[in-house]
This record gives C-alpha cells, structure tokens and sequence, in this order.
C-alpha cells in the first residue's frame, strides 16, 4: 500500500471513530437531526420514490444476486478470480457492518420511518455496501481500456449511486445521517485496504 492509500485509510479510521465518539457520548443528535429535517423538507411522491429504489439497489436481496450472478458469469467465462475477487469483498464488507453493528448495538430512528427494517442502525449496511460495491466498480473501471471520457462519466454515475444511497437510507427515516457517515469512511478504509490485499494476491 502507497503512502498516499495509507493516508486516506487513516483519515477515514479517524472521522469513522469521530462519529462513534460523539455517538458514544450522546453529542450526535443535532447533527442527525439537522440533516434529517432538511432531507425530508424535500418530501414529495417523486422524492420518495427515486430514493426508495435507490435503497433496493444496495438491499440484501439484490446484492446475493449480485454476487451469485457474478459468480456464475464468472464460472461461464472461465475467469472465476475476477467474480471471487468482488463477491469476496462485498460478503466481508457485510461481516464487517454486522459485527459493528452488534458492538454498537444503536437502535434504529424510531416513529419516522417509511419502511420496515430490522437490526441495529450504526454503521448503516447499505451505506457500507453501496460504498464497496460501487466504489469496487469505479476502480475496475479505473483499470479497465475504456477511453478517458467514459471513465469519468461512469464513475459521476457511480459516485451519485453511493451518495443517493446514503440519502435514501435517511430520506426514509432508517438510519440517521451519523450512521451513513461513519458507514462510508469505514467501507472506504476497508475497501482501500480489501484491494491493496486481494492484488497481492492475485499476483502471486
């Protein structure tokens, strides 16, 4: 890992323990709220549509079929690596947002939400995913032989996933906004270090 990965590792590691400081303490909610208020202020039908098809985009569901999906492409083309590769760090991603959120047992926002959810609120899972998943793309997409100009278009389209996602999981009143916060700084540490490891070893 460069110098500059290992950076940015360690900046997300510090807003990510930042946010639970303040959690662990009881000086988040103004925060939480602030962002809340202001989200659902834009609340409308359209509104709540576009972000609760955004929040099936990282659901449980649709990632299994992501990564069955990926693995049968992947057994069908030969080219299982690639398929292990990603399914892999989206199934350690979910490990690791579901051990957080047992350490820090939150309970979710309470009377304002607009759809069910069960477990515990921090780290936000879908935020943690989107983050992985998405943000896997980006540097596949980043690696991949496609001209500049497609790169850079893709990964705005990919970026607005993850940060729609985030939005969506507040938007609907699921997850507070501290949760997706601290949700993306640690799946960007986690994702930074998961590549880091994984080349390594494919090279090997």
């Amino acid at each position: 890992m460069n110098k500059k990965n290992i950076i940015i590792v360690i900046i997300c590691l510090v807003i990510f323990f930042i946010f639970l400081a303040l959690l662990l303490t009881d000086t988040i909610s103004g925060f939480d709220n602030s962002i809340y208020n202001l989200l659902i202020s834009l609340k409308s039908n359209i509104t709540t549509y576009i972000f609760k098809f955004f929040t099936i985009l990282c659901s449980t569901k649709f990632i299994a079929g992501v990564i069955v999906g990926l693995l049968v492409v992947s057994i069908i083309t030969k080219n299982l690596d690639k398929g292990l590769y990603v399914s892999l760090c989206l199934i350690i991603c979910a490990l690791l947002t579901q051990f957080v959120k047992f350490i820090v047992h939150r309970p979710r926002p309470a009377g304002i939400n607009m759809i069910e959810e069960n477990g515990f609120s921090f780290p936000s899972g879908h935020s943690m995913i989107s983050m992985a998943f998405y943000g896997m793309l980006i540097y596949l997409l980043y690696k991949s032989g496609f001209r500049k100009i497609t790169k850079v278009i893709l990964t705005i389209v990919l970026v607005l996933f993850i940060i729609l996602t985030g939005i969506s999981r507040i938007y609907l009143g699921v997850h507070y906004a501290s949760d997706v916060c601290a949700a993306y700084a640690l799946s960007l540490a986690y994702l930074i270090i998961y590549i880091n490891i994984a080349n390594k070893k494919m090279k090997s």
